[in-house]
């Protein structure tokens, strides 16, 4: 598959139009970013799918914004007029809005597991008001990744299903570490269908972010549907981000110690 990616100007002057060919739309941005040195942007975006099937995503640490569109193999691609790419973030101050979770989350290191899991997950939906919220961990190494917390009208039909790594926006973000909101899932071609359709609940906006601790990828964390809004913003992401990596350093500390019991026996 092949995409057309325009670059935003640093300077005001015309957006840089680059093509590249990937699996999917990330992939391609993911080659373009990093041919142009810039592969650190992928890590925290915003994802709005518009009804053209165009992609508008910001990076929401810079405020970068790209667009994306696949190219019909069959047609020359026509140049279109000016668009805004994107959408305007307010900028606000990171500490101001992790402030009232940052003492918090300390809380959740002393519990099991599945405590912890669950005190987390309840965390991230008292600070990101969303209908459902959900945990998936995999073993290291493993190709699949099960939810083991649940929040959420379905909460009980959820828990214990298992996705493969790299399947949907949840398994997507897992197997390529990066967070990602996405507006509208209906119209991303990576929405898994099958479980929102198995539990019978509806899926409109969904934030989902890796839980990580260095090289290690432990699972993800996501949030379905904000209340009151039809997005995440970027207040979100910020929250959420915080949140995966604390889950990823609790979630290392509780393997470690697991595996140091098992060596002492």
């Amino acid at each position: 598959m092949k995409f057309e990616i325009i670059f935003p100007s640093t300077d005001g002057s015309k957006e840089t139009i680059v093509r590249e060919e990937g699996a999917n739309w990330f992939n391609a941005l993911e080659n373009a970013l990093k041919n142009g040195g810039m592969a650190h942007m992928l890590n925290n975006i915003l994802c709005d799918i518009k009804e053209d099937g165009s992609i508008h995503v910001t990076e929401t640490i810079t405020g970068k914004k790209f667009l994306i569109r696949e190219l019909d193999p069959n047609r020359v691609a026509a140049k279109g007029p000016e668009v805004e790419i994107g959408r305007t973030l307010k900028k606000r101050d990171p500490n101001e809005v992790l402030a009232a979770v940052f003492e918090e989350v300390l809380d959740g290191f002393d519990k099991p597991e599945q405590e912890g899991l669950d005190f987390f997950l309840d965390l991230a939906m008292k600070h990101i008001p969303a209908d459902a919220g959900s945990v998936a961990i995999a073993p290291l190494a493993a190709r699949e990744l099960t939810f083991v917390a649940c929040r959420g009208p379905k909460a009980d039909g959820v828990k214990g299903l298992k996705l493969p790594m790299g399947q949907g926006i949840a398994g997507f973000s897992a197997l390529n570490n990066v967070l990602i909101a996405v507006s509208d899932v209906q119209k991303d071609p990576r929405f898994f269908k099958d479980i929102s359709q198995k539990i019978g609940y509806p899926t409109k906006s969904i934030v989902a972010s890796p839980i990580a601790y260095n090289s290690l990828t432990f699972g993800m964390i996501e949030l379905i549907n904000k209340t009151e809004s039809s997005s995440f913003d970027e207040d979100d992401i910020h929250i959420i981000r915080f949140l995966s990596e604390k889950i990823g350093e609790y979630l290392n500390m509780i393997w470690e110690t697991r595996n140091n019991n098992l060596e002492d026996e």
